[in-house]
């Protein structure tokens, strides 16, 4: 067991374990692991075993650079079992939002931000929100809802833009009303 002073700088090793149990899922065991790959990059993975053979294997990326980031979470599970399936599948969730300052001449501020929230199953969020990322970055704001980004900001003493494209998945939803749509839109403030 190792457990550095805060003076200490980020150090690649194991993370406290988490044992969880629930209704659905059943026990489960998680050893995180942190590995830092350089001065602005690391990772979390976070092997989970739960019992019936069900495994899930998540990992968080994180780099921070002179004027961009990205975050990226991705999470996959094997050996699922639904109440209502009769056979065990894999399923899987991607979130991960990346921001960049464009650094564009005569402006205050030029932002370009991207963000995606994918999951292969439609009652994935629910049934491991105890697994799902914590990050507040990431982490989808409704269950019920995801949402994907692409979103630039100009700044400028004469004005403010702001344009998009966002789209809107609504999960359990038939396939006529799952998404919505807002190609592209605009705001500008003189």
């Amino acid at each position: 067991f190792f457990h550095p002073d805060p003076t200490v700088e980020r150090q690649t090793g194991f993370l406290t374990p988490e044992i969880n149990s629930s209704n659905i899922n059943g026990s489960s065991l998680t050893v995180p692991y942190f590995k830092v790959i350089s001065q602005n990059q690391d990772l979390t993975f976070k092997p989970t075993l739960f019992d019936d053979q069900m495994f899930m294997s998540q990992v968080e990326y994180r780099r921070v650079d002179k004027n961009s980031n990205l975050v990226t979470d991705f999470g996959y599970v094997n050996n699922y079992k639904s109440s209502t399936d009769k056979e065990k599948k894999n399923i899987s969730h991607l979130f991960a939002k990346y921001n960049l300052d464009l650094n564009l001449d005569n402006f205050n501020s030029s932002d370009l931000t991207l963000s995606l929230e994918r999951v292969s199953n439609d009652t994935y969020l629910k049934v491991f929100t105890s697994h799902i990322t914590d990050s507040k970055i990431l982490r989808p704001k409704n269950f019920n809802k995801l949402e994907n980004k692409f979103k630039i900001f100009l700044d400028h003493n004469k004005y403010f833009l702001e344009s998009g494209i966002e789209t809107f998945e609504t999960l359990n939803s038939s396939p006529s009303d799952r998404y919505q749509y807002i190609l592209p839109y605009y705001n500008l403030d003189w």
